[in-house]
């Protein structure tokens, strides 16, 4: 089961922690996260926050961690930007 953020770019808040690399308490990471079907909706079983850049360590969130989150924004698409060659 995937959601609406599943594979997507986003800015996230870390509410009850910090980005162990920045030591700041935004960062912006890919979302991914597994899912179990509760009969009447679903729950989140892991979250894990990947990093863009492969020198950082990804951020895995447990259920009971949920709450310590919140996706800010999402990115969308990059302006100004020109296309590979």
């Amino acid at each position: 089961m995937t959601g609406t953020r599943q594979g997507r770019t986003v800015l996230v808040q870390l509410r009850d922690e910090i980005d162990p690399d920045t030591g700041e308490r935004y960062t912006v990471k890919h979302y991914r996260s597994e899912k179990t079907d509760e009969g009447d909706g679903w729950r989140h079983v892991r979250i894990q926050l990947e990093p863009i850049n492969p020198a950082f360590m990804p951020i895995e969130l447990k259920t009971d961690d949920e709450g310590s989150v919140a996706v800010v924004a999402e990115l969308v698409e990059v302006i100004g930007s020109e296309p590979p060659s």
